[in-house]
């Protein structure tokens, strides 16, 4: 499976759109910063093939996308109870931010 990280800066005025390497979620966000709407490039949670939500929940629980793709591993291996429960949390807010995208059509706001 082929999966591309995606991360963003608002080329209206150049503020980050957030931290890490976003697997999926909503196709549009505004800025915190000035308020444009900026396409993400990202696929919404609800048209990603079954397959592929779960190869993405689950690789969000090992290697979340919010930490540097070689970071999540080592942070579980750290704390093996603690990291996949915050990770699965995690996933939780980002799946239900790219539903909500996908039910209104109303992008989210990212702050940096």
């Amino acid at each position: 499976m082929k999966v591309t990280y995606h991360y963003k800066v608002c080329p209206y005025c150049n503020n980050s759109l957030g931290h890490g390497y976003r697997r999926f979620g909503p196709t549009e966000v505004n800025c915190h910063f000035c308020g444009k709407a900026v396409r993400t490039g990202l696929t919404p949670w609800a048209d990603l093939p079954d397959q592929q939500k779960l190869t993405m929940a689950l690789t969000e629980v090992v290697a979340p996308s919010y930490a540097n793709p070689g970071a999540g591993c080592l942070l579980t291996m750290l704390l093996f109870y603690l990291m996949p429960f915050i990770n699965a949390l995690y996933l939780y807010g980002i799946v239900s931010e790219s539903n909500r995208y996908s039910q209104t059509g109303t992008p989210p706001i990212w702050k940096g």
